[in-house]
């Protein structure tokens, strides 16, 4: 029989698949939208610039919109939840350069 820990891994790795699956749609359309605009003649270079941009904006809208839904309290542990996933180079919220933090303090993130 199966504890607990294991059906945190079932889900876990459910979770990571769903992910993997929903993350793949979007490099599929975007790729093909942008060899749609190639075909039609537009410069590789805007095409490029477009395929960066509209990926970026894709994987971070659901975690951007999470964050600003959020009440205060939530939002409070979301924000080093994101900030440990993401690892910007610098951490607007705190200034500190993240750059050669191996790992993040999980202290505040209680869940």
């Amino acid at each position: 029989m199966a504890g607990p820990a294991h059906h945190a891994d079932e889900r876990l790795t459910t979770a990571v698949e769903a992910l993997q699956r929903h993350h793949e749609h979007f490099r599929v359309s975007e790729l093909e939208r942008a060899r749609r605009s190639l075909a039609a003649g537009m410069p590789e270079e805007k095409v490029l610039e477009e395929l960066a941009r509209r990926l970026t904006n894709k994987f971070l809208h659901a975690p951007m919109q999470a964050l600003s839904q959020a009440a205060a309290p939530e939002r409070e542990r979301l924000t080093p939840l994101l900030l440990r996933i993401f690892r910007p180079q610098t951490d607007q919220v705190t200034g500190r350069d993240n750059r050669d933090q191996r790992t993040v303090s999980t202290s505040a993130v209680k869940t």
